[in-house]
């Protein structure tokens, strides 16, 4: 009896003593948890998307989200646009310059014939012509303005009063280094259109391509001595070639006979840009000349190179170049070695393809296993939504 009585009160004390430690453990939990929720910091989908970025120029843009709606001040632009975005090109560019159809028409038409949609978007004024209406960008609503350094040094005005208005305007610098430039300007455009992994990929065969070039021409080459001449005036008319700039830096097309150790015959004579007189040409007597080509379509007789250009008509036309006045006595002409590279070359990521092309035109015992077409071909293949047809790099050889 005794101890029945005594069982009892145990089994009720255990089972209360059960109960309670499960109230008290949810009350623990439920603390831990609360805890948490307040005190970890809200993450919206804004909060990963805003981005910094800061230009070429060192101006910095703040975007609450990657960008959008895009105007090119300079519509050759839209290959680098279009690397990058693919298919959502004609979606996201709302407006673009003109330059595209008078200095790069058959590029405009072959990116209008894979996307209709971009024969409707609006162009702009031209920045070539400090011509940008401010009014008309505004009236857009961009998230993001395209822009390139050049713009700055030639003193054009618009960039200014894009500034001023506070339009979201972004700087590249495509042409300065040829051979840097292209990846950092990429790298600063994926950055505000949220593309970043796009540009890396880009950037890595870039930098390879190049490298099959540098890293295999000694500090010590002597190369030869070498003119070339932007084709966009036509034969009777001597375009400008390429010397030092205004901040004494050889750029651009300049920048190409510097590093393949060239001597270039405007180099010292004329600043860069201008005209080399034709006396000047015949009597420096250069072992090689270069003539640029692109779709000029305000000049018929201009150098053609680019899309729909045929391999039978880019050497019709470099040979019309050497009928010039006197040419037909210089060396480079005698001994063929006068050539055609796409205009463009100089201020796209293609850069890595004139530079193989000259290095192998130049030295082609150390460069003959380059094979600048076929690399050209590659990149197109994998980065750029439309097909390469036409001829970009030219000579007199008919089997070139």
């Amino acid at each position: 009896m005794i101890g029945r009585e005594h069982a009892k009160p145990r089994h009720r004390l255990s089972n209360l003593a059960k109960f309670a430690c499960a109230i008290i453990v949810c009350g623990l939990i439920a603390v831990v948890i609360r805890g948490a929720l307040t005190t970890a910091p809200r993450i919206s989908s804004s909060d990963h998307q805003a981005i910094t970025v800061t230009d070429l120029a060192g101006f910095e843009l703040h975007l609450a989200k990657p960008a959008e709606r895009i105007v090119l001040l300079r519509g050759r632009d839209l290959h680098e646009l279009a690397m990058l975005l693919g298919d959502k090109i004609d979606d996201r560019l709302i407006a673009w310059g003109p330059d595209i159809l008078t200095a790069d028409k058959d590029a405009y038409d072959a990116f209008v014939k894979r996307y209709p949609k971009l024969a409707k978007i609006p162009m702009i004024g031209s920045i070539y012509s400090d011509a940008i209406d401010v009014e008309q960008l505004l009236a857009l609503k961009p998230d993001l303005v395209v822009g390139d350094t050049f713009m700055v040094r030639r003193g054009y005005k618009s960039i200014d009063r894009i500034r001023e208005a506070g339009l979201p305007l972004i700087l590249t610098e495509m042409g300065t280094n040829p051979f840097e430039g292209p990846q950092k300007s990429l790298a600063v455009l994926a950055k505000a259109l949220g593309k970043v992994e796009v540009a890396e990929g880009i950037n890595a065969f870039l930098d390879e391509e190049i490298g099959k070039v540098f890293d295999r021409l000694p500090r010590t080459t002597q190369g030869p001595s070498i003119y070339i001449e932007c084709g966009n005036r036509g034969v009777n008319e001597f375009g400008h070639t390429f010397g030092y700039d205004g901040e004494n830096r050889i750029i651009t097309w300049g920048a190409y006979m510097h590093r393949l150790h060239c001597e270039n015959i405007a180099l010292g004579v004329v600043p860069d840009m201008a005209t080399l007189h034709p006396e000047q040409i015949l009597k420096s007597d250069p072992d090689v000349i270069i003539v640029t080509g692109s779709c000029w379509t305000n000049v018929p007789d201009s150098m053609r190179l680019g899309f729909q250009t045929s391999p039978e008509f880019a050497r019709a036309r470099l040979i019309a170049f050497t009928e010039r006045p006197g040419w037909a006595q210089l060396q480079s002409v005698r001994t063929k070695r006068i050539y055609g590279l796409y205009h463009g070359f100089c201020f796209h990521p293609t850069a890595f393809a004139a530079l193989q092309q000259i290095a192998k035109w130049i030295y082609p015992q150390r460069f003959r296993d380059l094979d600048p077409d076929e690399n050209l071909r590659r990149f197109y293949d994998q980065f750029v939504p439309v097909e390469l047809t036409g001829v970009w790099m030219s000579s007199l050889e008919v089997d070139d």
